[in-house]
């Protein structure tokens, strides 16, 4: 079936009942730990510092480039040649960055799964599928706080649905553009106008998010008391950088954007360029600006983003490994399993923290009420 990641790739669709279960229980639950965990800390917020927003944000913000290093680097030659338990454990370890991400990788289908189910499938009906949990998490929220449950829905769902609307346009060449090769653009939906509703369509996903956030936070600039929904795009900013979680989200958009619109397996070069520029973008504006209010998540922002900038320069070297003449299959491996390794690593114990500061900020709240 058609993988998630990308629908150039395909991937084995599930064999067993007990596989399609699996399949199914995994998008609920990458859903639902990101939305659920952000949905918590924004309704305890509060004029103190959260440490779990921060983190929650950081982590959704690094798995994104990491499923796109991750991803990149299983479409490598080093990669093939890996034993086959090795790339079990690197296929695991993926699952943990989908996770983290909450968005679907190249070793899952949701094509497959709405074939087992005897719906239809087809990129159409994949992205409607997509949206349901997102729609259902936000509807149950939405009965408490509405305005809380879009502020945390865009955060959660917004990269990913910008992401999905950017699969249509994916164009690419099958001769050489000196025989007469045209871009052919399979993926469109097919009716008049189709690739300017689509562009139309991410435009507006972008100026939601931007022009939606700026608004709530702005209209409550220098407020004594805000909304809880305010308080969880601000309370971990300095008062000068109020709106600063519109860079992370424009970033996550335009990362997420970039993975399906320059898909590795047809132009690897451009897709690694592109999130480097984004990168060193955001790591300059946060270097000129130190946004947060605490010198520990301005420290751990920078690294992170210091970090996602080597390992996309790792990505690119085993790239470029595989296709010169003279290449190392030990190097390319050893890169391999080492950065999959890493980022796994790395989310896994962010998500860690995240559930650790949870639970101690919920101590903390039943305290304070007793």
């Amino acid at each position: 079936g058609m993988a998630d990641s990308s629908p150039l790739q395909c991937t084995p669709c599930p064999s067993s009942f007990f596989a399609l279960t699996q399949s199914i229980a995994f998008y609920v639950t990458k859903d639902a730990f990101l939305f659920l965990s952000a949905a918590f800390s924004a309704l305890t917020a509060g004029q103190q510092k959260k440490q779990s927003a921060v983190l929650i944000n950081q982590l959704m913000a690094f798995a994104t480039v990491s499923n796109i290093i991750v991803g990149a680097l299983t479409q490598s030659e080093s990669y093939d040649h890996l034993q086959d338990g090795t790339q079990r454990l690197m296929r695991s370890a993926d699952v943990v960055v989908d996770i983290a991400q909450g968005q679907g990788g190249g070793s899952i289908s949701r094509e497959c799964v709405l074939k087992s189910l005897n719906f239809p499938s087809g990129l159409g009906y994949c992205h409607l599928a997509s949206m349901i949990m997102p729609i259902l998490l936000m509807a149950s929220l939405g009965f408490k706080e509405p305005r809380l449950s879009v502020v945390v829905g865009t955060n959660v769902f917004l990269p990913v649905l910008t992401a999905a609307f950017g699969k249509y346009l994916i164009a690419f060449r099958t001769q050489p553009q000196s025989q007469g090769g045209a871009l052919v653009t399979p993926f469109l939906p097919g009716f008049a106008f189709d690739w300017l509703v689509i562009s139309g369509a991410i435009l507006l996903c972008f100026t939601f998010g931007i022009l939606g956030w700026a608004r709530v936070v702005l209209s409550h600039a220098g407020e004594g008391t805000a909304p809880k929904y305010v308080l969880y795009l601000t309370q971990s900013y300095r008062s000068q950088c109020c709106a600063w979680e519109i860079e992370r989200l424009v970033r996550k958009m335009l990362l997420s954007l970039i993975t399906t619109l320059l898909p590795v397996t047809y132009s690897p070069s451009w897709q690694m360029e592109s999130v480097s520029l984004v990168l060193i973008a955001s790591l300059l504006l946060h270097f000129m600006f130190k946004p947060y209010n605490v010198d520990l998540w301005n420290a751990t922002e920078i690294g992170l983003l210091t970090l996602a900038l080597v390992l996309t320069g790792l990505t690119t070297t085993v790239l470029a490994n595989d296709l010169h003449w003279a290449h190392s299959f030990v190097t390319g491996r050893v890169t391999v399993v080492v950065v999959i390794m890493l980022v796994a690593v790395v989310c896994g114990t962010m998500a860690f923290l995240v559930i650790m500061n949870i639970v101690k900020e919920r101590r903390w709240k039943q305290d304070e009420a007793t």
